[in-house]
């Protein structure tokens, strides 16, 4: 069906499920990971998605053809201090 899979480890990852993410434990492959809180036990703001290199490159060609754009906003994402620090 072409449909992507996203795997959210936003709380499950990093061991908290006995393996270091959350769609290990349970046997998933999923296309695309997000991760937040447990990066920093959630003391500032701090997120990551790991994308494929060809979904990337999508993004990309989109953000170009609307401009150099890419309107997105999470609330863990670009914090000042935690981004200093990595």
């Amino acid at each position: 069906h072409d449909v992507l899979m996203v795997g959210d480890e936003v709380i499950t990852g990093l061991g908290r499920t006995g393996s270091l993410w959350g769609c290990e434990t349970l046997g998933q492959d999923p296309d695309l990971l997000s991760s937040a809180k447990h990066l920093t036990s959630a003391y500032v703001p701090l997120s990551a998605a790991m994308v494929p290199a060809a979904i990337c490159e999508e993004i990309e060609a989109a953000t170009a053809r609307s401009g150099g754009v890419f309107g997105h906003g999470y609330t863990y994402t670009g914090h000042p201090v935690p981004c200093a620090v990595a």
